[in-house]
């Protein structure tokens, strides 16, 4: 089944657009270094091509008309394949949701045969007030030779491993029923737990059969309740299904036997209404702690208009507030600790520079605060640039998808109408 042809009408729309985005981003590409991965043709018009890159096998069944939204999920600003490797998608609303960061907001990970509370968790992101409830996932483990309920909040292993995951679906994505009639599909990833421990591996963050095995029990067993603005908005497993390979017919266990799962409908929903952005893996698989990770995430989402003139602004406080992480007793070594994370992401590329602004209290001379101007690496800005393009175009290509869904189904109504009379 081959993808649908847009028509020579739609051509000439998208060319249009393709000049409109050349002119507002026509520095897009013109400082970057050689070492840089190129996410432009090389031709002497510099002209964009404003499809995406499919995966190297791309789910052709699934790219008629509904199931456009994985055509563009899966599709990056890039020219060729070998330029996919360090691609994926950031959820904006889902990645400011600090689910993996129990220890620090709730005081511990895990307790052996005794529950751990429902973590319930306050926060603001984008002007909407967020309520998180997550419910610890129970796992029966042998401990000191006996049996026992372990309870765990998730972590940064499960973390990593989520992102694995959706770069997995950017391949090979796995589609589920609805979960409620009237939404989109729901998405998940197939994958081989060779696969995943591989790619984790590569990205310096390698893990053992059973560790992988268990972190898919825990997002599996952990529930996250998300309210917005008053409403509950979703309630469910991090990852509601997870089919192992016994369950997808294969008889051994082997490590290159296929797994899949799906995500949870907060994910689902935004790839349906493109609600993501592509960014590169690295930026965040580089991260070696929790707090590191949480500010690469923030930066990576938050920080739309990022340059070399306009700097991301944090306070630590605002920091603390959403994540919990570096909630130190002592809060100079929080903001020391605050400032020496935003200085590590120097390391990885991902900044170039950190300006620090000490805060005072109002009857001493002791620092309360410090708010943080983080700079981006020009690899960094290219990065969020290229993100924006993907965004334009993913729009605008739902847009002309809608309207040539709206007229079919309009054609469709006459003609029922027609043969009534």
């Amino acid at each position: 089944m081959a993808a649908r042809v847009p028509t020579q009408e739609e051509m000439k729309e998208l060319q249009r657009r393709r000049q409109a985005l050349l002119r507002e981003d026509e520095d897009l590409f013109s400082s970057a270094p050689e070492s840089s991965p190129s996410v432009m043709p090389k031709r002497s018009d510099k002209q964009m091509n404003l499809y995406l890159l499919d995966p190297a096998e791309p789910q052709i069944e699934y790219f008629e008309d509904d199931h456009c939204a994985l055509r563009a999920f899966q599709g990056v600003i890039a020219n060729k394949l070998q330029d996919r490797e360090k691609l994926s998608n950031l959820f904006t609303a889902w990645s400011s949701i600090p689910k993996y960061n129990g220890a620090a907001l709730a005081g511990k990970s895990q307790s052996v045969g005794e529950p751990l509370p429902i973590l319930t968790h306050r926060f603001i992101h984008d002007g909407d007030e967020f309520v998180m409830k997550l419910t610890p996932a129970q796992i029966q483990e042998v401990v000191d030779g006996k049996e026992e309920s372990v309870f765990y909040y998730p972590g940064i292993t499960e973390e990593y491993l989520e992102l694995s995951l959706v770069k997995m679906a950017m391949e090979r994505a796995e589609l589920f029923e609805p979960h409620r009639k009237g939404d989109g599909y729901a998405y998940g990833a197939t994958f081989s737990l060779s696969g995943i421990r591989n790619f984790m591996s590569a990205q310096k963050k390698g893990r053992t059969y059973p560790e992988i095995v268990k972190s898919l029990d825990i997002l599996n067993k952990c529930n996250l309740e998300v309210i917005i603005n008053g409403e509950s908005t979703a309630s469910a497993p991090i990852l509601p299904e997870k089919l192992s390979h016994t369950q997808n017919g294969y008889k051994n266990a082997d490590p290159s036997s296929r797994w899949s799962c799906r995500f949870h409908p907060l994910i689902s929903t935004s790839i349906n209404n493109r609600n993501y952005r592509q960014y590169n893996i690295t930026r965040l698989m580089d991260t070696k702690t929790r707090a590191a990770l949480s500010l690469s995430k923030m930066l990576l989402t938050q920080a739309r208009n990022l340059s070399s003139e306009h700097p991301f602004r944090i306070f630590y406080t605002d920091f603390v507030k959403h994540c919990g992480e570096l909630n130190y007793t002592r809060r100079s070594d929080g903001i020391r600790k605050f400032i020496r994370t935003a200085e590590s992401l120097k390391k990885f590329g991902t900044l170039s520079e950190v300006r620090v602004k000490k805060i005072f209290g109002s009857r001493s001379n002791r620092v309360v605060d410090v708010e943080l101007e983080l700079f981006g690496s020009d690899g960094l800005i290219k990065e969020i640039k290229a993100g924006h393009v993907k965004e334009r175009v993913v729009l605008e290509q739902y847009e002309i998808e809608r309207k040539r869904l709206e007229k079919q189904e309009s054609e469709a109504t006459k003609q029922k109408k027609a043969r009534s009379k």
